[in-house]
């Protein structure tokens, strides 16, 4: 099979900001959506979700770093 043959379908894909902080939404060939944010990632259902959870994570992230700073 040659690579002509081949259809390659470029997967959707988003910049977005939340806090200071750059994630990309990319919908998968199976139909979810997958959130990526520095190393994290998060696989949901639909795009709404992908978003609140990447959010989420982010919240998490900084919540502990405040508290580090807080300790140091």
């Amino acid at each position: 099979m040659s690579d002509e043959n081949i259809k390659r379908v470029k997967p959707i894909r988003k910049q977005m900001e939340y806090r200071n902080i750059c994630f990309r939404i990319t919908q998968l060939k199976n139909g979810n959506w997958k959130a990526v944010a520095g190393g994290v990632f998060v696989i949901a259902h639909t795009e709404l979700d992908a978003i609140y959870y990447i959010k989420a994570e982010i919240d998490a992230e900084l919540n502990l770093r405040r508290k580090w700073h807080q300790i140091l």
